[in-house]
């Protein structure tokens, strides 16, 4: 090849493989400024709110100072049943047992579903009223007790790891106990210092470092970082070993430190549970799995996590503290906040409540950086000792020599101490908490005496707007449940905002195990004998499968009692020549009765174990297994289970049996058929694999625009819903953060507050269930503000470049790339060494990685429109390496510089304008910029006459006028740009129509489209500041008239064959269509398993600023009306509330739901526009797509 006359098509580099980061930390500190706002909202009841259905983030609705607050970890028996239904949150020991993660074997000891869901109905007894009761299960995140895991006593070995699912079979890795940096390993500047070999420490607590604030105490050491050593004695690798050698030193908090360590885990002297690092992923994986028996196996409403301040950085405590060394894990805060905010994600509908860690919160600490992070995966905060210390004993504000911790003085100059429980504690965890995604604060002391009620609760409540438990009598939580702070509050007449609706009781069509079998009675029995012919005298048996969920039901002829009942299922029917030949039943499963709170399901032991019910994990009991609700209530008892623990998807089909053996009845006459659905359990009764276990999300299409002088945004998606977080700042540290929406796929985060011609690095990272993945790092170069152009001369002088600062920097022999220009000329400049050789700029200069070459060694896509190849330029002509030449530019040469000018009109740009840029030397696999793993960065070229602003930002697209041909869109930006639409049937477009140049008010009119045609498409609007395109929207056009379809509601889709769907997609949900007569719009969804809960949103004001905006859609809905099933209403005008109109004509059955609604109840007449979407059962299975955008119907 000719290289004078073509490019030189770059070598594919050796491919490598890309290992994941786990549990990176955070190193962006939290500011927070000096005039706090101390005064706490008192939320009232939300109508949306609904635990186990409806994703939220922030406070808890219902829940306010006034709420009834009970802790209980001692024996629940009915007494205790009885009194904590008159609370409003309640929180329980779980006795959770766990056998094995993998094969999915666990129980509950002691306290039942059964009894958590009676609880939870209050004393009405009536799931989803008024008096309904928070409960959730208590677990520990920071320290470990062997008592969870049945017949193991000791810290967890590695052996017990392997056997529990948690760590692989012939496991390598390292051991624990682990060291890791203390906090005095950092100096005042937070650069890190090894002096455990003796040297002077550093940064102490008393000379002026201000408890560690600002620096970096968690930098990717909270799991596998490069700082940490590992004892490899035979545990496992959560545990930590800080505590060794006391050395004395006044200058610390508790007089000394400790160094070094002891190869031993460190303790908990009071309690005795070892020490944990939540960022170990084994650790993570353990607890997940234990949030997610509590929350949906155990049925609890969410979780109480303690320990959470396991990773306090002030310290070290000394040898005569109660804690022990808890104050030396600074280093592993980073890994706890990403443990929550995964717990957070295991069902983001459930409470979070969190103990302590309130240093988290505090601005003059380093664990600050993590601030907006811990707020947002918690929903209530919980801290203890708050007001009265039961070790003084006495309140802070009167008992001398504690006046530090209850200073209200501003002034003071111990205002500012971490622990100024009565100033600033309030100020900075307030400022927190009364955030939009915040949280309730509950304060807990222990032994305030009965004189002094009065005085703690008026500061607890009234003065402080928090919610109190006072446990008079102890200092823990399992001798009583201490009614001191509920009388003072009932005998005030403070009442408890309403739970009415924060339990959904339609989550599985109505059906659940609470004793009102209502929901029966439409079914038909699997079993009828009138007159009862067995020991119980049982003459219906009926079984529901609904979702993940199975239930039964079982008649009598009279009040019946099924203490001691055991129900055998029987699904291979090898019988009679099975364990128990003179039954009619060979049963693989058994539920048994031990009494009806304590129900519990196990597969058979396997052949030859005769009447042996136990999972196969080691240490399992033979009398607890996978729980099991039962309700019995007159003649009637209900069960609920989970199906995947005995009838997977992978059953369906399959006739199952059923025994009674103390009724003694049953076999081939009680029978029933597994359907489809649910989700596969592990095999059973002797398990061996299981499915792999959710993956962290992968990230893709990571892109920056809208670069400013000051701002940018960052957009990227992932495979799964997950959070939104960038990482930016001037160097590779970065040093600042900033979030967007949780629980999506297409993620979008604006950056603010940024300096004027300045490059920023920055990565992304998402969290999901599965783990958390950062993104390689990329780069960005904010605008100038306006000024003068520089005088660059071609000449391979780099000397007057010095007012130009470098879009990227690298530590190769390619050091530096950099761009800048004038009004007439594009001028780039390559500095390093060796530069004098075949080197390749390439420019993408339409911001669209879609299209251009995709330049070979970057993981990331360049889209580059031209090439500079040495002083050759070259456009790109379409498909792979195809390259159309533009001749030579000007350019030079040599060892350390390439420099070269191009003009800008022949780039198709201007100043202002914006363009990526990225430089390749001789073909090489590392000598470029960006690297390898990096994203080219977005340049905004400078604008001479002053003023070079940023990129048009783009709002309030709207789409209006569509009929059978045409369509107009309108947007608006902030500042004057042309108008530019393009459109087509895919997203690939295709078809362009132009508007009005220089305006901010914008509207393109789009003709010659098909009838009844679902288009796609962007606006894009181009300033002297650059170019902005919009997200991608979709309208649909009107059918071409020729009447109206005969559409008959009967569930019948047949007369909807001559109307094209306004979407289709998805599973589920698979298509939707939309049609009218002169007086009713008629309503069509297609699709698998659609005899649920559904709900059309419809926006018929085509404003997305009015209306409700339904959760799980990214863009906004504005739905003015929802038709729930048969019943229409209408948005009330904020937030969750709506007014009823009544039922409509409406029939639905498992592939068809279908209704009628007249035009005039809508406000709507023929010719009229509204938009709409659908939802099914309240999950992600919709249409459009949670990332996609309302269509536009005209009738």
């Amino acid at each position: 090849m000719n290289r004078q006359a073509h490019p030189h098509r770059t070598a594919p580099p050796a491919r490598r493989g890309i290992a994941r980061l786990l549990a990176a930390a955070l190193l962006a500190a939290t500011a927070l400024t000096a005039g706090f706002v101390a005064t706490a909202a008192t939320p009232a009841a939300a109508a949306g709110f609904e635990i186990g259905r409806t994703p939220f983030y922030g406070k808890v609705p219902t829940l306010n100072q006034h709420s009834r607050t009970a802790f209980w970890y001692g024996a629940v028996d009915q007494a205790k049943v009885n009194q904590l239904k008159a609370y409003d949150l309640v929180v329980l020991e779980p006795t959770l047992r766990v056998l094995n993660v993998t094969n999915d074997h666990f129980y509950f000891e002691s306290v039942t579903s059964a009894q958590v869901q009676e609880i939870k109905r209050g004393v009405d007894g009536a799931l989803g009223t008024a008096d309904d009761v928070i409960v959730l299960g208590y677990l520990s995140v920071g320290e470990m007790l062997p008592t969870i895991i049945p017949g193991h006593s000791g810290h967890m070995t590695i052996q017990k790891g392997i056997e529990l699912g948690l760590l692989p079979a012939g496991y390598g890795g390292p051991s624990g106990p682990l060291h890791g940096p203390n906090p005095w390993n950092y100096n005042a500047a937070g650069s890190y210092l090894n002096v455990e070999g003796g040297a002077t420490p550093d940064g102490t607590y008393e000379d002026g470092y201000a408890n560690y604030a600002g620096t970096s105490i968690g930098a990717n050491y909270s799991s596998w970082g490069n700082r940490l050593t590992w004892r490899n004695n035979g545990v496992m690798p959560w545990y930590l070993d800080q505590q060794g050698t006391w050395v004395n030193d006044s200058r610390y908090l508790y007089g000394g430190y400790w160094k070094d360590g002891d190869g031993t885990v460190d303790v908990n002297p009071t309690y005795g549970g070892g020490y944990i690092n939540g960022g170990d992923p084994a650790w993570q994986k353990f607890v997940t799995y234990q949030v997610d028996k509590i929350v949906h196996d155990g049925d609890y409403d969410g979780v109480f996590l303690d320990t959470v301040d396991t990773p306090d950085p002030v310290g070290g405590a000394g040898p005569g503290i109660s804690w022990g060394p808890r104050g030396n894990f600074g280093f592993t805060a980073g890994g706890m906040v990403d443990l929550v905010e995964k717990i957070k994600a295991v069902d983001p509908s459930k409470v979070v409540a969190s103990n302590r860690g309130y240093w988290y919160f505090n601005p003059d600490e380093g664990t600050s950086q993590f601030a907006t992070r811990y707020r947002h995966a918690i929903n209530i905060f919980v801290t203890e000792s708050w007001y009265y210390n039961t070790y003084i004993p006495g309140f802070y504000d009167t008992s001398p020599g504690f006046e530090a911790n209850w200073n209200t003085n501003t002034a003071s100059p111990t205002y500012r101490s971490r622990d100024n429980f009565g100033g600033f504690w309030k100020d900075y965890v307030n400022a927190q908490a009364n955030q939009a995604d915040g949280f309730n604060v509950a304060i807990i002391d222990f032994r305030v005496p009965a004189s002094g009620t009065q005085k703690w609760m008026n500061e607890v409540v009234g003065n402080s707007d928090y919610l109190a438990y006072d446990v008079s009598g102890a200092n823990h939580f399992n001798s009583a449940v201490y009614d001191d702070a509920k009388n003072w509050l009932d005998a005030q007449g403070l009442a408890a905002p309403a739970q009415t609706g924060a339990h959904p009781t339609d989550l599985y069509g109505g059906f659940v195990a609470d004793g009102s079998t209502g929901e029966w009675n439409a079914e038909t029995p699997i079993f009828s004998d009138a007159a009862g012919n067995n020991g119980k005298g049982i003459t219906k048996v009926y079984v529901k499968f609904v979702g993940d969920r199975f239930f039964m039901m079982v008649e009598a002829k009279q009040t019946i009692s099924l203490a001691q009942e055991m129900i055998y299922f029987d699904y291979d029917k090898d019988g009679p020549t099975g364990w128990q030949p003179s039954w009619p039943t060979s049963p693989d499963s058994r539920i048994y009765l031990e009494n009806l709170n304590q129900a519990y399901l196990l597969p058979h032991a396997g052949a030859g174990q005769g009447d042996v019910f136990k999972f196969s994990s080691p240490s399992a009991p033979t009398n607890r297994g996978w729980p099991v609700r039962v309700v019995q209530s007159g003649t009637r008892a209900e069960f609920e289970f989970d199906r995947n623990y005995v009838f997977p998807a992978a059953m369906a089909g399959t006739e199952v049996w059923t025994w009674l053996r103390v009724a003694n009845f049953g076999g081939s006459s009680v029978r029933f058929t597994v359907p489809g659905g649910g989700t596969p359990p592990s095999p059973s009764p002797t398990p061996s694999s299981s499915p792999p276990p959710a993956q962290p999300p992968v990230i893709s299409n990571v892109q920056y625009s809208n670069v400013t002088t000051t701002g940018a945004t960052v957009t990227w998606t992932t495979d799964v819903a997950s959070s939104s977080v960038v990482e930016y700042g001037t160097t590779t540290s970065y040093g600042f953060t900033a979030t967007g929406a949780n629980n999506v796929t297409s993620h979008s985060v604006t950056l603010s507050g940024l300096s004027p011609g300045t490059a920023y690095q920055f990565r992304v990272r998402s969290v999901s269930t599965g783990g958390t993945t950062s993104s390689p790092n990329g780069t960005f170069t904010t605008a100038t503000s306006g000024g003068s152009y520089p005088a660059i001369t071609v000449d391979g002088s780099a000397g007057d470049w010095g007012s130009v600062t470098p879009v990227l920097t690298g530590s190769t022999t390619v050091q530096s790339l950099s761009v800048t220009n004038n009004a007439t000329n594009l001028y780039l400049l390559a500095r390093g060494t060796g530069l004098n050789v075949l080197g390749q700029f390439y420019l993408n200069t339409d911001n669209n990685t879609g299209t251009g070459y995709n330049a070979t060694g970057w993981t990331n896509p360049s889209g580059a429109d031209y090439l500079l190849e040495n002083g050759n330029l070259y456009r790109h002509a379409g498909g792979g390496w195809a390259w159309t030449s533009l001749g030579a530019v000007t350019f030079s040469r040599n060892d350390t510089v390439a420099e070269a000018a191009i003009p800008l009109s022949t780039l198709g740009l201007s100043p202002g304008s914006q363009l990526r840029a990225g430089y390749l030397k001789n073909n090489s696999a590392t000598d470029r910029l960006p690297a390898a793993s990096g994203t080219f960065p977005v340049v905004t070229l400078l604008n001479g006459s002053g003023g070079g602003g940023g990129a048009p930002v783009i709002s309030n697209v709207q789409y209006a006028n569509v009929t059978t041909t045409g369509a107009t869109v309108t947007w608006t930006t902030d500042v004057a740009s042309s108008s530019v639409v393009e459109y087509g049937t895919t997203t690939s477009y295709g078809s362009t129509a132009t508007g009005a140049n220089n305006v901010t008010s914008h509207s393109v009119t789009l003709s010659g489209l098909s009838p009844g045609t679902a288009y796609q498409f962007r606006v894009r609007s181009v300033a002297t500041g650059g170019t902005t395109n919009s997200p991608n929207g979709t309208f649909t056009t009107a059918t071409s008239g020729g009447g109206t379809p005969s559409i008959t509601v009967d569930g019948n889709a047949g007369d909807w064959a001559a109307v094209t769907p306004v979407l289709s997609g998805g599973t589920g949900v698979q298509s939707v269509s939309v049609t009218s007569n002169g007086t009713t719009l008629y309503l069509c969804v297609k699709g698998t398993g659609l005899n649920v809960l559904g709900q059309f949103f419809l926006n018929t004001d085509n404003s997305t600023a009015t209306g409700y905006n339904a959760a799980g859609w990214t863009n906004p809905s504005g739905g003015d009306y929802m038709l729930e099933n048969a019943n229409l209403y209408d948005h009330g005008g904020s937030g969750w509330s709506w007014t009823p109109l009544g039922a409509m004509t409406f029939a639905r059955n498992d592939t068809v739901v279908e209704a009628a609604i007249p035009l005039s109840t809508l406000g709507l007449a023929p010719g009229a526009q509204l938009r709409l979407g659908y939802i099914k059962n309240n999950t992600t299975d919709r249409l459009p797509t949670p990332s996609g955008t309302f269509p536009l119907i005209t009738l």
